[in-house]
Protein backbone atom coordinates (compact mmCIF):
# COMPACT_ATOMS: atom_id res chain seq x y z
CA UNK A 1 0.00 0.00 0.00
CA UNK A 2 3.37 2.44 1.09
CA UNK A 3 4.93 1.74 -2.00
CA UNK A 4 0.85 2.45 -4.15
CA UNK A 5 0.96 5.50 -2.43
CA UNK A 6 4.37 6.44 -3.03
CA UNK A 7 3.71 5.82 -6.80
CA UNK A 8 0.53 7.86 -7.26
CA UNK A 9 1.77 10.95 -5.36
CA UNK A 10 4.52 13.22 -7.39
CA UNK A 11 7.70 13.29 -5.58
CA UNK A 12 7.35 16.86 -4.86
CA UNK A 13 4.25 16.60 -2.99
CA UNK A 14 5.96 13.78 -0.85
CA UNK A 15 8.93 16.06 0.02
CA UNK A 16 6.84 19.37 1.28
CA UNK A 17 5.76 19.52 4.43
CA UNK A 18 3.30 22.30 3.02
CA UNK A 19 1.98 20.22 0.47
CA UNK A 20 1.52 17.25 2.68
CA UNK A 21 -0.52 19.75 5.02
CA UNK A 22 -2.57 21.53 2.32
CA UNK A 23 -3.64 17.98 1.33
CA UNK A 24 -4.71 17.60 5.06
CA UNK A 25 -6.56 20.20 5.20
CA UNK A 26 -8.36 20.13 2.12
CA UNK A 27 -9.09 16.53 2.94
CA UNK A 28 -10.56 17.62 5.98
CA UNK A 29 -12.57 20.43 4.38
CA UNK A 30 -14.30 18.17 2.27
CA UNK A 31 -15.22 15.48 4.73
CA UNK A 32 -16.81 18.10 6.49
CA UNK A 33 -18.58 19.63 4.31
CA UNK A 34 -19.65 16.43 3.08
CA UNK A 35 -20.75 15.37 6.99
CA UNK A 36 -22.60 18.61 7.27
CA UNK A 37 -24.53 18.35 4.15
CA UNK A 38 -25.69 14.87 4.91
CA UNK A 39 -26.73 16.24 8.40
CA UNK A 40 -28.61 19.26 7.29
CA UNK A 41 -30.36 17.04 5.33
CA UNK A 42 -31.53 14.69 7.44
CA UNK A 43 -32.03 17.76 9.57
CA UNK A 44 -33.97 19.33 6.91
CA UNK A 45 -36.23 16.09 6.48
CA UNK A 46 -36.76 15.94 10.64
CA UNK A 47 -37.62 19.41 10.81
CA UNK A 48 -40.62 19.03 7.44
CA UNK A 49 -41.86 15.58 8.82
CA UNK A 50 -42.01 17.55 12.09
CA UNK A 51 -44.30 19.93 11.05
CA UNK A 52 -46.12 17.36 9.04
CA UNK A 53 -46.65 15.34 12.54
CA UNK A 54 -47.72 18.64 14.03
CA UNK A 55 -50.34 19.58 11.29
CA UNK A 56 -51.75 16.45 11.64
CA UNK A 57 -52.26 16.66 15.33
CA UNK A 58 -54.10 20.04 14.80
CA UNK A 59 -56.38 19.18 11.96
CA UNK A 60 -57.11 16.05 14.47
CA UNK A 61 -57.61 17.88 17.21
CA UNK A 62 -59.88 20.43 15.65
CA UNK A 63 -61.97 18.32 14.52
CA UNK A 64 -62.87 16.95 17.80
CA UNK A 65 -63.27 20.47 18.78
CA UNK A 66 -65.68 20.39 16.00
CA UNK A 67 -67.50 17.80 16.77
CA UNK A 68 -67.40 19.01 20.83
CA UNK A 69 -69.26 21.87 19.53
CA UNK A 70 -72.04 20.10 17.76
CA UNK A 71 -72.70 18.19 20.28
CA UNK A 72 -73.24 21.35 22.82
CA UNK A 73 -74.79 23.10 20.51
CA UNK A 74 -77.35 20.25 19.84
CA UNK A 75 -77.68 19.24 23.32
CA UNK A 76 -78.88 22.68 24.23
CA UNK A 77 -81.50 22.81 21.08
CA UNK A 78 -82.63 18.98 22.99
CA UNK A 79 -82.95 19.92 26.27
CA UNK A 80 -85.05 23.29 25.62
CA UNK A 81 -87.61 20.67 23.31
CA UNK A 82 -88.46 19.18 26.44
CA UNK A 83 -88.71 22.09 28.64
CA UNK A 84 -92.44 21.66 30.20
CA UNK A 85 -92.78 25.49 29.68
CA UNK A 86 -92.74 25.83 26.09
CA UNK A 87 -95.30 23.53 25.56
CA UNK A 88 -97.50 26.01 27.78
CA UNK A 89 -99.50 28.87 26.51
CA UNK A 90 -97.05 31.41 24.88
CA UNK A 91 -98.70 34.39 25.27
CA UNK A 92 -97.07 33.71 28.53
CA UNK A 93 -94.52 36.59 29.20
CA UNK A 94 -92.59 34.42 30.98
CA UNK A 95 -91.44 31.58 27.77
CA UNK A 96 -89.57 34.81 26.23
CA UNK A 97 -87.78 35.95 29.40
CA UNK A 98 -87.10 31.96 30.30
CA UNK A 99 -85.76 31.81 26.43
CA UNK A 100 -83.44 35.36 27.12
CA UNK A 101 -81.94 33.85 30.32
CA UNK A 102 -81.34 30.70 28.40
CA UNK A 103 -79.15 32.57 25.35
CA UNK A 104 -77.88 34.78 27.66
CA UNK A 105 -76.06 32.33 29.73
CA UNK A 106 -74.55 30.24 27.07
CA UNK A 107 -73.66 33.65 25.02
CA UNK A 108 -72.62 36.42 26.70
CA UNK A 109 -71.05 34.48 29.29
CA UNK A 110 -68.97 32.38 27.05
CA UNK A 111 -67.12 32.87 24.36
CA UNK A 112 -66.84 29.63 22.92
CA UNK A 113 -70.96 29.46 22.86
CA UNK A 114 -71.92 31.79 20.01
CA UNK A 115 -75.85 31.31 20.46
CA UNK A 116 -77.18 34.66 19.05
CA UNK A 117 -80.89 33.74 19.43
CA UNK A 118 -83.63 31.34 20.37
CA UNK A 119 -86.82 30.97 18.83
CA UNK A 120 -90.36 28.94 19.35
CA UNK A 121 -91.99 28.67 16.31
CA UNK A 122 -95.20 27.37 14.62
CA UNK A 123 -94.18 25.39 11.99
CA UNK A 124 -98.05 25.58 10.07
CA UNK A 125 -98.03 29.41 10.15
CA UNK A 126 -94.26 30.41 10.49
CA UNK A 127 -94.59 32.90 13.21
CA UNK A 128 -91.77 33.00 15.76
CA UNK A 129 -94.28 32.79 18.99
CA UNK A 130 -91.53 33.55 21.56
CA UNK A 131 -87.93 34.40 21.33
CA UNK A 132 -84.41 35.75 22.93
CA UNK A 133 -84.86 38.41 20.77
CA UNK A 134 -87.56 40.96 21.31
CA UNK A 135 -87.66 42.38 17.54
CA UNK A 136 -88.03 38.57 16.60
CA UNK A 137 -91.27 38.05 18.74
CA UNK A 138 -94.40 37.65 16.15
CA UNK A 139 -92.39 37.95 13.10
CA UNK A 140 -93.31 35.40 10.25
CA UNK A 141 -91.00 33.45 7.77
CA UNK A 142 -91.08 30.77 5.41
CA UNK A 143 -88.14 28.58 4.46
CA UNK A 144 -86.58 30.66 2.00
CA UNK A 145 -86.04 33.29 4.63
CA UNK A 146 -84.86 31.00 7.04
CA UNK A 147 -83.53 27.07 6.27
CA UNK A 148 -85.23 25.59 9.75
CA UNK A 149 -88.16 25.80 8.43
CA UNK A 150 -87.73 23.54 6.08
CA UNK A 151 -85.50 20.41 5.33
CA UNK A 152 -82.31 20.00 7.03
CA UNK A 153 -78.38 19.65 5.84
CA UNK A 154 -77.61 17.01 8.52
CA UNK A 155 -78.85 15.53 11.79
CA UNK A 156 -77.12 15.43 14.81
CA UNK A 157 -78.38 13.79 17.89
CA UNK A 158 -82.03 13.95 16.39
CA UNK A 159 -81.91 17.42 15.96
CA UNK A 160 -81.65 19.01 12.55
CA UNK A 161 -78.90 21.26 11.70
CA UNK A 162 -79.09 23.90 8.63
CA UNK A 163 -76.66 24.99 6.14
CA UNK A 164 -74.77 27.69 6.52
CA UNK A 165 -77.30 31.01 5.36
CA UNK A 166 -76.92 34.99 5.94
CA UNK A 167 -78.72 37.32 8.79
CA UNK A 168 -78.67 40.42 8.90
CA UNK A 169 -75.34 40.44 6.22
CA UNK A 170 -73.38 37.96 8.69
CA UNK A 171 -73.41 33.89 8.24
CA UNK A 172 -75.35 31.70 10.46
CA UNK A 173 -76.31 28.02 11.29
CA UNK A 174 -78.99 26.80 13.09
CA UNK A 175 -80.23 24.05 15.06
CA UNK A 176 -84.03 22.81 15.42
CA UNK A 177 -86.04 20.44 16.53
CA UNK A 178 -89.91 19.99 17.53
CA UNK A 179 -91.04 20.65 20.75
CA UNK A 180 -92.08 17.34 22.60
CA UNK A 181 -95.23 16.59 22.05
CA UNK A 182 -95.66 19.25 19.98
CA UNK A 183 -94.77 18.70 16.25
CA UNK A 184 -96.13 21.98 14.97
CA UNK A 185 -93.46 23.65 17.27
CA UNK A 186 -90.00 24.20 17.00
CA UNK A 187 -87.63 25.33 19.04
CA UNK A 188 -84.26 26.95 17.35
CA UNK A 189 -80.64 27.78 18.27
CA UNK A 190 -78.75 30.19 15.61
CA UNK A 191 -75.11 30.31 16.00
CA UNK A 192 -73.58 33.80 14.14
CA UNK A 193 -70.19 31.63 12.54
CA UNK A 194 -67.68 34.26 12.56
CA UNK A 195 -66.30 34.15 15.69
CA UNK A 196 -66.69 29.98 16.19
CA UNK A 197 -63.44 28.82 14.02
CA UNK A 198 -61.69 31.51 16.67
CA UNK A 199 -63.00 30.00 19.62
CA UNK A 200 -62.50 26.38 18.61
CA UNK A 201 -59.85 26.20 15.57
CA UNK A 202 -56.19 26.04 16.98
CA UNK A 203 -54.09 26.66 13.39
CA UNK A 204 -53.57 30.15 13.97
CA UNK A 205 -52.00 29.15 17.54
CA UNK A 206 -49.38 26.92 15.92
CA UNK A 207 -47.83 29.53 13.41
CA UNK A 208 -45.67 31.88 15.58
CA UNK A 209 -44.94 35.79 15.14
CA UNK A 210 -45.60 34.91 10.76
CA UNK A 211 -48.91 33.64 11.66
CA UNK A 212 -48.55 31.26 8.76
CA UNK A 213 -50.52 28.47 10.04
CA UNK A 214 -54.45 28.56 9.78
CA UNK A 215 -57.45 26.27 10.08
CA UNK A 216 -60.90 25.94 8.46
CA UNK A 217 -63.83 23.85 8.76
CA UNK A 218 -65.58 23.12 5.40
CA UNK A 219 -68.61 21.77 4.18
CA UNK A 220 -70.15 19.38 1.32
CA UNK A 221 -70.66 22.52 -0.70
CA UNK A 222 -66.84 23.50 -0.04
CA UNK A 223 -68.33 26.85 1.62
CA UNK A 224 -65.83 27.41 4.93
CA UNK A 225 -67.97 27.68 7.77
CA UNK A 226 -65.44 28.34 10.24
CA UNK A 227 -62.17 30.20 10.04
CA UNK A 228 -59.68 30.70 12.84
CA UNK A 229 -58.21 34.00 11.73
CA UNK A 230 -59.46 37.65 12.01
CA UNK A 231 -62.64 36.08 13.24
CA UNK A 232 -63.61 34.24 10.25
CA UNK A 233 -63.10 36.79 7.66
CA UNK A 234 -63.78 33.82 5.34
CA UNK A 235 -66.26 32.15 6.35
CA UNK A 236 -68.90 31.49 3.74
CA UNK A 237 -66.20 31.91 0.83
CA UNK A 238 -65.43 28.80 -1.59
CA UNK A 239 -62.39 26.66 -0.36
CA UNK A 240 -60.74 26.16 -3.31
CA UNK A 241 -62.47 23.52 -5.37
CA UNK A 242 -60.51 21.96 -7.36
CA UNK A 243 -57.64 21.07 -3.79
CA UNK A 244 -56.46 17.94 -3.83
CA UNK A 245 -56.73 18.54 -0.15
CA UNK A 246 -60.60 18.09 -0.45
CA UNK A 247 -61.13 14.70 -2.06
CA UNK A 248 -58.30 13.46 0.36
CA UNK A 249 -59.83 14.87 3.71
CA UNK A 250 -63.59 13.08 2.12
CA UNK A 251 -61.79 10.34 1.55
CA UNK A 252 -60.62 9.52 5.29
CA UNK A 253 -62.64 7.44 8.18
CA UNK A 254 -64.68 9.56 9.70
CA UNK A 255 -61.75 10.52 13.29
CA UNK A 256 -58.55 10.22 10.32
CA UNK A 257 -56.49 12.63 9.79
CA UNK A 258 -53.46 13.42 6.99
CA UNK A 259 -51.11 15.55 5.73
CA UNK A 260 -50.07 16.91 2.04
CA UNK A 261 -47.93 19.05 -0.11
CA UNK A 262 -50.22 21.21 -2.03
CA UNK A 263 -49.27 24.15 -4.39
CA UNK A 264 -50.18 27.87 -3.11
CA UNK A 265 -53.09 28.02 -5.80
CA UNK A 266 -55.46 25.33 -3.80
CA UNK A 267 -55.24 26.91 -0.59
CA UNK A 268 -56.71 30.32 0.31
CA UNK A 269 -54.96 32.87 -0.07
CA UNK A 270 -53.81 34.10 3.88
CA UNK A 271 -49.92 33.66 4.47
CA UNK A 272 -48.71 36.31 2.16
CA UNK A 273 -45.99 33.70 1.27
CA UNK A 274 -46.31 33.94 -2.27
CA UNK A 275 -46.25 31.66 -4.59
CA UNK A 276 -44.64 28.74 -2.29
CA UNK A 277 -45.94 25.16 -1.39
CA UNK A 278 -48.13 24.23 1.54
CA UNK A 279 -47.82 21.81 3.96
CA UNK A 280 -51.77 20.32 4.79
CA UNK A 281 -53.56 19.10 7.60
CA UNK A 282 -56.86 17.66 7.25
CA UNK A 283 -59.17 15.46 9.22
CA UNK A 284 -62.51 13.92 9.11
CA UNK A 285 -64.76 15.05 12.18
CA UNK A 286 -66.82 12.29 13.31
CA UNK A 287 -70.16 13.64 13.43
CA UNK A 288 -71.20 15.02 10.27
CA UNK A 289 -69.89 15.49 6.36
CA UNK A 290 -67.51 18.41 7.48
CA UNK A 291 -63.86 18.66 7.24
CA UNK A 292 -61.16 20.13 9.09
CA UNK A 293 -57.99 21.24 7.31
Amino acid sequence: MLNLFRRIVPNRIRSSYAAKFAIVVIILGISVALVGGVATALMSDQVEQSAKEDLQSTAQSDAQSVDNWLEQSAIEVLSLSREDRLQADTSDEGVNTYLEEFRGDRGDDNSANTLTHVHLVDTSTGDIVASSSPTERGESYTADDRPWLGEPDFEHRNVDVTELYELDDDPHIGFYRSVSGDDDRIVVGVHDMEPVGTNILSGDRIGGAGGNSYSFTIDERDTILMDDVNVGEDVGQTYPSDSPVLDAARDLDRNEADTREVDAQFVPDKSNVGGQDHVVGYAAPRDSDWIVV
